[in-house]
């Protein structure tokens, strides 16, 4: 392995070691993120406990740019890049995974995925065009609350709730 020089004793077990789960707990710049790479390399040869397909790697991170590095490394160590595996935040990964199989998720398969941001655009949007006067001092959870409850009680409950949905149907398109 062209990584023996550069690691030290544990980190080059972790990479060969193929029999079970492996935990790899280390500070900030110790090379845990070098040590998953090149285990996601040697997975991928042939052997005893490895031969697996990039399809069948999962490497997962809390952030954009760690899941970044993270693929940037695994695409210069193999030949064929990171193309197939499942290199990504929790986040991002758990979006590929409702993208794949949005109809056992019972969604519409042009579902979208708001943000926190977004939602509260949205809920002002729907708020405006309902001539609703809540105050903006109520937190983002009470505009959602008052909005339903409202709705849920006055005649016009059904006028409105077409219109919420109509003007958020709009929004996602």
């Amino acid at each position: 392995d062209s990584a023996a020089p550069t690691m030290n004793p544990a980190q080059m077990a972790a990479v060969q070691h193929l029999d079970s789960p492996c935990l790899v707990l280390a500070g900030a710049g110790s090379g845990k993120t070098r040590v998953i790479t090149h285990k996601i390399a040697r997975l991928l040869q042939p052997g005893p406990g490895a031969d697996l397909r990039p399809a069948e790697i999962g490497a997962i991170t809390f952030t954009n740019k760690a899941a970044a590095e993270m693929r940037g490394r695994v695409e210069a160590l193999l030949r064929n890049g990171a193309r197939g595996m499942w290199i990504g935040t929790f986040h991002g990964l758990a979006h590929r995974l409702l993208r794949l199989h949005w109809q056992e998720a019972g969604l519409p398969e042009s579902f979208q995925v708001l943000d926190q941001d977004d939602q509260v655009r949205l809920l002002k949007r729907i708020s405006a065009d309902l001539h609703d006067d809540i105050g903006t001092g109520l937190s983002k959870i009470s505009l959602l609350s008052e909005l339903v409850r409202k709705q849920a009680k006055t005649p016009a409950a059904r006028k409105k709730k077409k219109k919420i949905a109509d003007t958020s149907k709009e929004l996602l398109q």
